[in-house]
């Protein structure tokens, strides 16, 4: 490549923004001697700066190009243009700008924070919670007074109202006898099969019909599940009997 063109294409491509090292790759693959591209490099460097007319200034990719055809006709100085900045927010090359990473790290600690004086301000209510909900558990589960569901039929003769001083104490009695029955069978898991096991340990006497002066009639009953007849003659020669599913102490009334 004759030697204008080798220092016009030298100019063109810094003007482009090339540096020296591609711009001396590209020449070497075009042909061109290594001595010959450090002499163009030398020459572009030796030539004085002409100024020229405004109008003459010719702009090629962002770099300005004053012709100097009085003294050189095709040598040109290169003057640089500023580098253009970077778009606003973008940042630039070689600087770490870790806002994000930084914004990230804020929110997750407000978090956290957030969390822990949520945990405290509730632990309170989560306490009683936890409690109401242990106690409910244990009132659940805690073994209740056997009070099965079998009911033995009752000759009551009709009206269930008390009328004497002596039915009052005969209800008395039997209700007294079948609170002992109920202590002996949570103890026994079964009934005595007779009135005599529960005293004294149970009851303390067994009482007896205040008219008649005979202890009350008894039967332990095991069909389907451990129950009782426990009957006494009440006035008017009337029979009432009671059971586990029928209480005395509801016709005491």
């Amino acid at each position: 490549m004759p030697k204008a063109e080798l220092t016009q294409f030298i100019i063109t491509e810094l003007a482009k923004g090339e540096g020296k090292q591609e711009i001396t790759n590209k020449l070497l693959f075009k042909g061109n001697n290594i001595e010959e591209i450090n002499e163009a490099f030398a020459s572009i460097n030796e030539q004085p700066a002409v100024q020229t007319p405004p109008d003459r200034t010719v702009e090629i990719n962002n770099a300005h190009v004053f012709s100097a055809e009085a003294e050189t006709p095709r040598a040109a100085t290169v003057f640089a243009s500023p580098p253009t900045q970077n778009p606003i927010g973008e940042p630039k090359k070689g600087i770490h700008f870790p806002f994000r990473k930084i914004i990230k790290i804020f929110i997750i600690l407000v978090l956290i924070l957030v969390l822990i004086g949520s945990f405290i301000y509730f632990q309170p209510q989560i306490t009683n919670l936890i409690k109401n909900f242990n106690s409910n558990s244990a009132g659940k589960t805690a073994p209740a007074k056997p009070q099965p569901t079998t009911t033995v039929p009752m000759s009551n003769g009709g009206n269930s109202v008390v009328n004497s001083a002596d039915d009052i104490k005969r209800f008395n009695d039997i209700n007294a006898v079948q609170n002992a029955l109920d202590q002996y069978f949570i103890d026994n898991k079964t009934y005595p099969s007779n009135l005599g096991q529960l005293a004294p340990k149970y009851i303390s006497t067994l009482p007896q019909d205040p008219k008649t002066q005979k202890p009350y009639t008894y039967q332990m009953e095991n069909f389907t599940k451990p129950d009782y007849l426990l009957c006494g003659i009440f006035d008017n020669n009337v029979q009432k009997c009671f059971s586990v599913g029928v209480r005395s102490s509801t016709y005491n009334q």
